[in-house]
């Protein structure tokens, strides 16, 4: 918000993986470090997108540094990244409510962490 009440853009994130535009997003902040959940790249599948900024709090120019995808891919339209939460600067929630398991519809929560290496792994579901 600058003095004239107007909101203005600092920095824009483009989200296309694979040619798939990504129509629908979510967005989680904490810090300097961004989650955005996409549930329609990957043909449907959906994905997440962690960014950080290089200059820490405060400053709005994020780099790409991970894409999330759930280990054990169900191969349909779970809609993976519909929901996203920061918890903290290295503990991401990815939320997929179409996911399946036995043929039956039950959504999953899929937690990824980045490690001392600076990997993101999934942690847990």
């Amino acid at each position: 918000n600058n003095q004239t009440g107007y909101w203005e853009a600092m920095d824009h994130v483009n989200v296309a993986v694979g040619g798939d535009a990504a129509a629908s997003v979510t967005v989680s902040i904490t810090n300097y470090t961004s989650v955005i959940g996409a549930k329609t790249t990957f043909s449907g599948k959906g994905g997440a997108f962690v960014h950080r900024s290089s200059s820490g709090a405060g400053d709005f120019n994020f780099t790409y540094i991970a894409t999330l995808r759930p280990e054990d891919s169900n191969g349909n339209s779970a809609s993976f990244g519909e929901s996203v939460a920061m918890i903290d600067e290295k503990t991401v929630v990815v939320g997929a409510p179409n996911w399946s398991s036995s043929g039956r519809q039950i959504g999953a929560a899929f937690i990824f962490q980045e490690d001392p290496n600076g990997k993101w792994v999934q942690t847990q579901k």
